[in-house]
């Protein structure tokens, strides 16, 4: 039986997303240097578009704890190449269930 990571799943989401919003010019799951003037910070997710805000989707599993704060904290921050900051965030909770997943 898996024991997925948080890591991997958030990478498999962004994948799923990828090909759900082929209208978005980037989508990118655990990358660094992602922040403008915060190359540490690591967004889970990050959707950006032309000519729209980036959006961020901070996940976490269950009882996710710090995933609101997070979230909050990644609002009105810029993305490196947009023009736009960042208006929408979700914080999405992951039940631990998932982490025994055999197919996303």
């Amino acid at each position: 039986m898996s024991n997925l990571s948080e890591q991997a799943i958030n990478i498999e989401l962004g994948n799923r997303l990828a090909e759900m919003l082929p209208s978005f010019s980037k989508i990118e799951a655990e990358k660094t240097d992602v922040i403008a003037k915060s190359p540490g910070k690591r967004p889970d997710i990050s959707i950006t578009g032309k000519g729209r805000s980036p959006v961020i989707i901070e996940a976490e599993f269950e009882p996710a704890n710090d995933v609101e704060e997070e979230a909050q904290e990644r609002l009105k921050s810029r993305l490196k190449n947009q023009s736009l900051p960042v208006e929408s965030v979700i914080a999405l909770i992951y039940p631990q269930e998932l982490r025994q997943a055999s197919n996303l």
